[in-house]
């Protein structure tokens, strides 16, 4: 288990969620939670596509959905949904991975057309 959001409070501020963001830490990793926005940059996009785009930034290790449902562990065919809560764990010597999710959606160029 990473996190639940019913437990989420309490685990947060607990000895063993220390002790592992301190050996994550070690090892240059952080952990981050995004909330994903409306119309963002990764709002629709599959797990797959959004570790993709990180370029190796992140890599996605559990989506609190808004409906309550947790994945922990989610495969790349898992699609990011608006106001999912994601947990990151991120290269910490990288700019943060919460950018990239809270960017807006851009028009994407197909020959001659903009689609967006």
């Amino acid at each position: 288990m990473i996190l639940y959001p019913s437990t989420a409070g309490f685990i947060a501020d607990s000895t063993e969620m220390g002790q592992m963001k301190r050996g994550l830490h070690e090892f240059g990793l952080e952990l981050e939670m995004v909330v994903v926005p409306d119309k963002g940059a990764m709002t629709g996009v599959t797990v797959g596509e959004a570790e993709r785009r990180g370029r190796g930034a992140f890599f996605i290790v559990q989506i609190d959905h808004a409906n309550g449902k947790s994945i922990q562990h989610p495969g790349e065919e898992v699609r990011l949904e608006a106001q999912d809560q994601v947990l990151l764990v991120v290269r910490g010597s990288r700019v943060s991975a919460g950018a990239i999710f809270t960017a807006p959606a851009q028009r994407q160029r197909t020959g001659r057309t903009f689609f967006g």
